[in-house]
């Protein structure tokens, strides 16, 4: 899918001006409150896919890809990672992160430029949220596998995406991907896929265009879709096109 008249770092500089918080990064149909309840499924999912496959982030090096206002940032030394290094494609964020979060390391780029912005191996690569933003087909390509290289051997690998085919258009600046898209650049790198970890089952999702957003912020249903989605997910039911968390590790070649 190409899409050459949007410009995604002018559009999330432009959002994140006026919004430089959950609801700038988050969907921003919905209210903040709603928002710190989708962050707190991912923070969830994060926390069941790390604690059951035993990764230890403690001293670890990461990089965390799109860090927009720094959710994963705060969780990953809240974790006690060591050096922790992010990545976004606005200024505005850059500058934001290096205020709140002085002992990690920022710098503005696109994951997806045929240079990487950085080099270097690190132990734990996050892009969550992130590559579903790139509409254009061959430098989704290229982020992906710059994110590969980065990652570097015995590694894991944290990213988001519905991994399904869409069965309604996505928003004008997200295109969802099948796992078939992911599935070829990870085999290349040699890397494998541990686990995919639904987030979502209605939490993010708005069934009424227009008032449906509205109904959400005006009865404070966020807590009451959070918990719903919660236990659906202990279940482990599939949640279809909706978003999920995939969990990667790269292969220690002998």
């Amino acid at each position: 899918m190409s899409a050459p008249d949007f410009d995604t770092q002018k559009y999330w500089e432009q959002r994140l001006q006026t919004r430089l918080n959950l609801r700038g990064t988050g969907h921003k149909a919905l209210s903040l409150e709603n928002n710190a309840w989708l962050y707190q499924s991912q923070r969830d999912c994060m926390d069941r896919l790390v604690d059951r496959n035993g990764i230890e982030i403690s001293g670890k090096s990461v990089l965390d890809i799109g860090c927009g206002t720094g959710f994963y940032v705060e969780y990953f030394q809240n974790r006690q990672a060591g050096q922790i290094f992010g990545i976004d494609i606005t200024e505005i964020s850059v500058q934001y992160l290096k205020r709140t979060f002085p002992t990690a390391t920022f710098i503005a780029g696109d994951i997806s430029s045929v240079e990487p912005p950085l080099r270097g191996q690190f132990n734990i690569v996050s892009a969550i949220g992130v590559l579903y933003h790139i509409l254009n087909e061959a430098r989704f390509q290229q982020a992906l596998m710059n994110i590969c290289q980065l990652l570097a051997p015995g590694g894991y690998l944290f990213i988001s995406d519905s991994f399904h085919k869409p069965l309604l258009p996505s928003a004008r600046h997200a295109y969802l991907r099948p796992l078939q898209a992911y599935q070829p650049y990870l085999t290349q790198h040699k890397i494998d896929i541990l686990a995919v970890q639904p987030i979502y089952y209605f939490s993010n999702r708005i069934i009424i265009p227009g008032i449906g957003p509205w109904i959400l912020n005006y009865f404070h249903l966020g807590k009451w879709l959070y918990n719903l989605d919660n236990s659906l997910r202990n279940l482990r039911l599939d949640n279809g096109s909706g978003v999920k968390l995939l969990l990667a590790q790269r292969r220690i070649i002998e």
